[in-house]
């Protein structure tokens, strides 16, 4: 049995998935939910769980050699789920005795020597700690427009001016058109 942390791998763990906002590389995401499943149709949970505040999913007692299927299931507030395929298909295979570790993740394999930091799956950690990395991205949904700041007050008090004189000028219309006829 092994640890498989998911996140931004702060703390020591087998495996890890950094959870980010799109376009947002420098910021982690708290609170998306992501349930582990036995099989791909996603029948058998083997386990739920959250992102804590570091963006780090912590998902224990994944057995080596055997295939487990991660997907986001609920999106932080305020964020999207990934519209494309969002269940990873993971893999992790581990013998320390001869120093492999191999993982796969969605049929793409990595080794102990994947640690360029630049791609989207990476390996940190020691070998007495493994961490992957993998970075899970996360769209915006729609922003409300911000209320309740002062250029708001702003707004109105120009609205309220422009009905004033509008009314005024409405109102001396009138009247000039009423003394035009009894001339």
């Amino acid at each position: 049995m092994c640890p498989y942390t998911a996140g931004t791998a702060a703390e020591s763990s087998f495996c890890s998935c950094g959870h980010r906002p799109a376009g947002q590389q420098e910021k982690v995401l708290s609170g998306a939910e992501f349930t582990l499943y036995a099989e791909e149709e996603c029948n058998t949970v083997v386990s739920k769980s959250t992102t804590d505040e570091n963006g780090v999913l912590t998902l224990e007692n994944l057995i080596p050699g055997k295939h487990y299927y991660l997907k986001e299931t609920k999106a932080p507030q305020g964020y999207k789920l990934p519209e494309h395929g969002n269940l990873y298909d993971i893999y992790v295979e581990s013998t320390p005795v001869d120093g492999v570790f191999d993982f796969t993740v969605n049929g793409e394999k990595f080794t102990a020597n994947s640690t360029d930091t630049t791609q989207n799956i990476y390996l940190s950690g020691s070998k007495a700690d493994r961490v992957i990395n993998m970075k899970i991205v996360n769209k915006i949904g729609l922003l409300l427009p911000e209320t309740g700041s002062n250029m708001t007050i702003i707004v109105i008090a120009i609205g309220a001016v422009l009905m004033i004189f509008g009314m005024v000028f409405n109102k001396e219309k009138k009247k000039n058109k009423r003394e035009e006829k009894e001339v």
